[in-house]
């Protein structure tokens, strides 16, 4: 059987996992995640983004503030944003740090993908 990790993208940021939420929550609680991705960049963000398995949960959080995880962890990929990028905006359609980047990148559009950063 492929694990999830086997299937996610090459990318520049890095890929914990089975990293404790715990370690990601102002209260200090959440069980692990099957994968934390921490991107590089916005780039980072939209190449996984457009290349990752549409069958793969995608959770985004941020500085996990007013968060609270499960003991039981966290299924599929949880994008922390906190680490690298440090602000985001979405208008709509595009999403950025400091310029627009189009997070569903591209080619074929991943209409599900974009809401993960409203």
């Amino acid at each position: 059987m492929t694990s999830i990790l086997d299937r996610l993208p090459k990318v520049r940021g890095s890929y914990t996992p089975n990293d404790l939420m715990a370690r990601h929550t102002w209260f200090g609680v959440g069980g692990p995640a099957d994968i934390l991705f921490s991107p590089l960049d916005e780039q980072d963000l939209a190449t996984f983004l457009a290349d990752c398995p549409d069958d793969i949960p995608l959770i985004a959080v941020g500085a996990g503030s007013n968060l609270l995880v499960r003991d039981g962890g966290v299924a599929g990929v949880v994008i922390k944003l906190g680490t690298h990028l440090t602000a985001i905006r979405h208008d709509g359609t595009l999403c950025g740090t400091l310029k627009p980047v189009n997070l569903c990148g591209m080619k074929k559009p991943k209409p599900s993908r974009i809401t993960t950063c409203a």
